[in-house]
């Protein structure tokens, strides 16, 4: 008789041949079901095991076997998912450079290969925002969304009449691109007009409302800058741990001569409740380690992606992509290359750095 741990094993075999054989381009889409089945084993596999404990210790040792043999497939088929995610990306450069760098598992590495679409992001800003880490890019709730709907129908009073006006005008509000936005309301189809296909502004409201990251890709993250912090003592072996361990020295110093006041002044104005000792912090004009530590997690993880962009730009286009906005816009002469494996090893062309074009000089009486 087969038993599921039998199974389990041919599905892993099976799985593991599948995955080795399977395209480059066209493995995306089982790459993404993937990642998103393992964060939710992942999910229902810590929530069982929390749930058999505790119902066990009140029990006093009384063992559940049913439930504990259920427990056990689903951790049995967490790892299958587990072991299937490097076979996917074996063929994927930019993934084989990502698990080179210290912390980083396939786990976490494939997030970014099965939600980042390249041809929606050509420049590493586009992935910040779509990772949830633009601080600029705000989550507006039901109840102020509906709000400012009516607040943009009583500024404009065309927007009432015409609703690409409305979506024009709330679009400055929530800091997205009117067409992004066009796009959400649009996703709803409880259209006034079937022929047309207007939104109405019930379907506007709820475009403004939605999530504008993607929230696996920013708990992936989340978790890449917490492996960051674990390895950031092991020197050049964790080359964004140390990136990350310079940033805080810099924040703490800046913390200590009043750099961030302003934002201090502005976080005690939007959060009056607070507990003492982070109240008594911000008064001084300081903000508490902790904020201090994420923003130092969060310059590491953004590092790490715009070198992720410019090598998966490189792989997939064979050119080099737009410069990054330091770079190109603001003029900024520094640029931090990619860490090692070396790029010609993995078959990705070796990048040029990054310097900002000067515009030639208008001569005078031209």
């Amino acid at each position: 008789m087969t038993t599921l741990s039998d199974k389990s094993n041919l599905l892993k075999v099976d799985l593991l041949r599948m995955a080795k054989d399977m395209k480059p381009e066209s493995m995306r889409r089982d790459l993404r079901f993937l990642v998103d089945l393992y964060f939710n084993l992942q999910k229902v596999r810590i929530k069982m095991g929390n749930q058999i404990k505790a119902i066990e210790r009140l029990e006093r040792g009384e063992s559940l076997v049913l439930t504990r043999t259920l427990f056990k497939e689903i951790d049995e088929l967490e790892e299958v998912v587990q072991r299937t995610l490097p076979a996917l990306l074996k063929h994927d450069k930019t993934s084989q450079w990502a698990m080179a760098q210290l912390g980083v598992q396939a786990t976490l590495a494939a997030p970014f290969r099965a939600y980042i679409d390249l041809n929606r992001a050509p420049t590493a800003g586009h992935i910040l925002r779509f990772a949830g880490l633009d601080p600029t890019n705000r989550w507006v709730k039901s109840e102020e969304a509906k709000a400012m709907v009516k607040e943009v129908k009583e500024e404009h009073p065309e927007a009432a009449e015409d609703i690409e006006v409305l979506i024009a005008a709330c679009s400055i509000r929530v800091n997205r691109k009117p067409d992004r936005l066009f796009g959400s309301a649009m996703f709803y189809e409880k259209f006034e007009d079937a022929k047309a296909k207007v939104p109405t502004e019930a379907n506007v409201i709820k475009g403004i409302s939605q999530r504008p990251w993607n929230a696996r890709l920013k708990t992936a993250c989340w978790k890449l800058g917490d492996q960051f912090v674990r390895n950031h003592t092991k020197g050049d072996r964790c080359f964004y741990g140390a990136i990350y361990q310079r940033h805080k020295m810099l924040l703490i110093k800046r913390n200590l001569s009043g750099g961030f006041k302003e934002l201090a002044d502005k976080t005690l104005e939007e959060r009056p409740r607070m507990n003492a000792r982070d109240k008594k912090i911000y008064k001084d004009g300081k903000i508490p380690p902790g904020r201090l530590d994420y923003q130092a997690r969060r310059h590491a993880v953004k590092i790490f992606l715009h070198h992720w962009h410019w090598l998966a730009y490189v792989e997939k286009f064979k050119k080099d992509p737009p410069a990054p906005y330091v770079n190109g816009i603001l003029g900024h002469a520094h640029y931090i290359a990619p860490p090692p494996p070396s790029l010609d090893s993995i078959g990705v062309p070796k990048l040029r750095l990054l310097k900002p074009e000067k515009k030639p000089s208008k001569k005078k009486g031209s």
